[in-house]
């Protein structure tokens, strides 16, 4: 998806750099991409604990009981602190 050297320049940038970056400069298929996998991610996210149920289900594109649907069959506990 994205070659090793936009990887390590993304990592030299810091958030304002990086969101005008992705916002402005990602190639149309590199966002699809990315959106067409948008339920996986979050669910990586959730599990990591980056982000809670209701911002997994945001980033997903879907409503909190299917985010909580899709936690639950994947073995996590979507509320658990």
């Amino acid at each position: 998806m994205i070659d090793q050297a936009v990887a390590k320049f993304l990592r030299t940038l810091d958030v304002d750099e990086l969101l005008l970056y992705v916002c402005v400069a990602l190639p149309e298929e590199v966002r699809r991409q990315v959106l067409e996998r948008r339920a996986e991610i979050a669910l990586k996210m959730l599990e990591r604990g980056k982000v809670s149920v209701g911002m997994a289900a945001k980033l997903a594109g879907i409503p909190i009981n299917e985010m909580v649907k899709l936690a639950v069959k994947r073995g996590l506990k979507p509320f658990a602190g």
